[in-house]
C-alpha cells in the first residue's frame, strides 16, 4: 500500500467538484467560441471581405465544420484573426486573475490580504484626511501627497500597496535593539511630517539624517543637555516658568523628575516617601515658578528645609493650603523629613550638573524654546538624553509634556477640536528618556485632537518597567495601530503575539492505494498562522501590524535610504557626520589643553 499526504488551507473547496467542473466547462466553451467568432470575423475583415459577422449560437459549430462561416476567405486569415483575439483574451484573463488573486492572497496564509487593509491605502485615507484636515480641501488632488493623508507604515508584504495610519491613530511599536528602528521608522516619520515634529532618542542618528531636510521647511531646535550630538547650545527652555503657570504643570514636572530615580523592581516599597516627596517637590517647583525664582533657589530649598521662602511665596499668591502643607512637611520628625527631602534631592540630582542646568536656565546667547510658538507650525524639536538616573530624561519628559499641553490647548481652541497641521510626536526610547506617567491615558485622547504619537519600545517588559503592568496594558489597548518588529526574544510575549494573530484551518488529505484501488481521506485541524519562533525570526525590514478591527498584516517597512530622496539625504547625513566629528575633536582638544 502506498500513502501520500497533502494539506491545504480550508479556504479551498473540499466537497464534490463535479458541479463546478461542469460550470467551468460551459464558461470556457463560451469564452473560446466567442474568441473564435470575433477573431474569424476580424480576420475576414482584414482580408478585404468586409465586416459580415456570422450568427452566434450552437449551430455555429456545425456551420464552421462545413467551412461556411466566412465563405470565400482564406483559412490563414481566419486562423490569424482567431490567434490574435485568443492571445488578447488569454492576456486579459491572466491580468484579471492576477489582480483578483492579489486582492485575496496574503504573503502568509491567514494574514491580511489587500482587501482586508484597503482602508489603509491612499484613496480611503484621502477621503478621511479631507474630513480631518480642512486645509486640504482647496488643494488640487494631484498635489495631495501620501504624507498629506496619513503616517507611513509600510508596504503590505508581497504587494506594492503602501499602508498609512490616519491622523487620528496613535501608534505603539515594539522592536528589539539594532532592528532598524531609526532607518525604517523614526527617520521616515520625521521626513514625512507635515507639521510640528518632536523626536526623543538616546542617540543623534535620527537628528543627523533628518535635521537638514526639516530645516528646509521650518526651524530646527536641538535640546541636548548631555552633548550627545556635540552641537553648541542654541536654545533653552524655561522649565520653572512652565511649572509656575498652573499646579498641574508643577505636578507633572515633579513626577517626570521622580520617574528617573524610581527602581521598577522596588515599585511600591517606599510608596509613602515617593508620594510625599513628589508632593513636596511639586510645591517647591510651583513656588519657584510663581515667584520667578532661579533654579539655584529651588536647589537650595531642597537641601534647606528651614528656608521659609517657598512657603511665603505660596501664601502670597493665595495658596494657603499648599503653603500649610509644605510647612507641615518641614516640621515632621527628622527621619521622616529626611526621607521625603531625600527623594526631592534625588529627583533634582541631574540639575546639580551645570551642563544640564544651563538648558533650563535663561541665557543671553541662546533662544528660548516656547512650545506654544511652534506646535502649530512646521518646526522640529530633537530631544536627546542618555540612559540612567543621572541623565536628563526627566527634563526631556517634562519638555515633551509641555509640548503636548500646548498642542492640546491649540486643538481645543480650533474648530473641530483638531490642531492644524497635525503635529507628530515620535517617542523613541520612550521607556528610557520619556517616561511620562500618564502617557497610557493620553493615548486615548490625543488621536482625536489630531496629535499623532508614536511610542517605540524595545520590548513589552520595558514598558512594564516604565508604567507598570496596568499602565502598559492600557497603553497597548489604547494604541490603534501596533507594530511588532524584529529582535523580540521574550518567549512569553512572542507566544502571546502568535496567539493574537490567530489560527487557520488546514485540510489534510491522505491518498492510499492498494490492490482494491485508491481511497482519499480528508481531515481538518487548526494551527497557528504564525508560531512564536516565526515572530522572533521576523526580518529587520518587516513587522506585524495590528490595527483596530483589522486582520493582522505583514508589512515591509522601507528605509530612508531606499526612497526617491536618498541621495540628498545621504549628502545631508554626511555633512552632519563631518560636522559632528569636527566639533567632537574640538571638544577633545579643549579638554586636553593645559590650564
Amino acid at each position: 500500500m502506498a500513502r501520500k499526504d497533502r494539506r491545504r488551507q480550508v479556504g479551498t473547496f473540499t466537497g464534490d467538484p463535479l458541479p463546478f467542473v461542469v460550470l467551468g466547462g460551459f464558461v470556457l466553451v463560451f469564452i473560446l467560441s466567442g474568441a473564435a467568432w470575433l477573431g474569424g470575423t476580424l480576420g475576414a475583415w482584414a482580408s478585404g471581405a468586409g465586416w459580415h459577422p456570422p450568427s452566434y449560437g450552437p449551430g455555429m459549430i456545425f456551420t464552421a465544420l462545413h467551412g461556411q462561416l466566412w465563405p470565400g476567405v482564406a483559412t490563414p486569415w481566419i486562423a490569424g484573426g482567431i490567434a490574435v483575439v485568443g492571445g488578447v483574451v488569454v492576456a486579459a484573463v491572466t491580468v484579471v486573475a492576477f489582480l483578483l488573486m492579489g486582492q485575496f492572497r496574503a504573503s502568509v496564509p491567514g494574514l491580511a490580504t489587500l482587501r482586508d487593509v484597503r482602508d489603509f491605502t491612499y484613496s480611503p485615507r484621502l477621503k478621511q484626511a479631507l474630513r480631518l484636515r480642512p486645509d486640504l480641501k482647496d488643494k488640487p488632488r494631484k498635489e495631495v501627497a501620501g504624507a498629506d493623508v496619513g503616517l507611513i507604515l509600510g508596504f503590505l508584504e508581497g504587494t506594492k500597496a503602501l499602508l498609512r495610519a490616519s491622523f487620528e491613530d496613535v501608534i505603539l511599536i515594539l522592536s528589539g535593539p539594532r532592528s532598524g528602528k531609526t532607518s525604517r521608522i523614526v527617520a521616515k516619520q520625521v521626513l514625512e511630517a507635515i507639521g510640528f515634529v518632536l523626536v526623543t532618542s538616546i542617540r543623534a542618528d535620527a537628528y543627523a539624517i533628518t535635521a537638514r531636510a526639516r530645516g528646509r521647511c521650518g526651524k530646527v531646535f536641538l535640546f541636548d543637555p548631555q552633548g550627545i550630538a556635540h552641537r553648541p547650545q542654541e536654545t533653552w527652555w524655561d522649565m520653572l516658568g512652565w511649572a509656575g503657570r498652573k499646579l498641574d504643570n508643577a505636578r507633572r514636572v515633579a513626577k517626570n523628575l521622580s520617574k528617573t530615580v524610581e527602581d521598577p523592581d522596588k515599585r511600591g516599597g517606599d510608596a509613602y516617601f515617593t508620594a510625599a516627596g513628589q508632593a513636596t517637590l511639586t510645591n517647591l517647583l510651583y513656588a519657584a515658578g510663581l515667584g520667578g525664582r532661579p533654579l539655584q533657589d529651588l536647589l537650595a530649598w531642597s537641601t534647606d528645609h528651614l528656608d521659609s521662602a517657598p512657603v511665603d511665596i505660596l501664601r502670597e499668591h493665595g495658596l494657603g493650603a499648599l503653603a500649610d502643607s509644605l510647612r507641615e512637611t518641614t516640621e515632621l520628625p527628622d527621619e521622616t523629613r529626611r526621607g521625603i527631602y531625600g527623594h526631592v534631592q534625588q529627583a533634582l540630582m541631574p540639575l546639580y550638573d551645570p551642563q544640564i542646568a544651563r538648558w533650563v536656565t535663561r541665557r543671553d546667547d541662546a533662544k528660548e524654546f516656547v512650545p506654544e510658538d511652534h506646535v502649530d507650525r512646521t518646526d522640529s524639536l530633537y530631544l536627546l538624553s542618555k540612559k540612567g538616573g543621572g541623565g536628563a530624561a526627566g527634563i526631556i519628559a517634562s519638555l515633551t509634556d509641555a509640548c503636548i499641553d500646548a498642542a492640546v490647548t491649540e486643538a481645543e481652541a480650533t474648530r473641530g477640536g483638531r490642531i492644524q497641521p497635525p503635529p507628530r510626536l515620535i517617542l523613541d526610547e520612550a521607556a528610557n528618556v520619556c517616561k511620562i506617567e500618564d502617557l497610557p491615558d493620553l493615548y486615548s485622547t490625543l488621536g482625536g485632537m489630531g496629535i499623532q504619537v508614536t511610542t517605540i519600545l524595545q520590548s513589552y517588559d520595558q514598558g512594564v518597567d516604565a508604567w507598570g503592568k496596568s499602565g502598559m496594558k492600557k497603553l497597548w489597548g489604547a494604541a490603534t495601530v501596533k507594530l511588532i518588529g524584529a529582535g523580540l526574544d521574550d518567549y512569553s510575549f512572542v507566544d502571546q503575539v502568535s496567539q493574537l494573530v490567530g489560527m487557520r484551518a488546514i485540510v489534510e488529505e491522505s491518498l492510499s492505494t492498494s490492490r482494491q484501488g485508491a481511497s482519499t481521506t480528508r481531515s481538518r485541524r487548526r494551527e497557528r498562522i504564525i508560531d512564536a519562533a516565526e515572530v522572533r525570526e521576523l526580518e529587520r525590514s518587516t513587522a506585524l501590524m495590528f490595527a483596530t478591527s483589522t486582520r493582522p498584516a505583514m508589512i515591509r517597512m522601507p528605509a530612508w535610504f531606499e526612497g526617491p530622496d536618498a541621495d540628498q539625504l545621504a549628502k545631508d547625513k554626511e555633512f552632519m557626520d563631518l560636522e559632528t566629528e569636527r566639533l567632537a575633536a574640538e571638544k577633545k582638544t579643549t579638554r586636553r589643553r593645559p590650564a
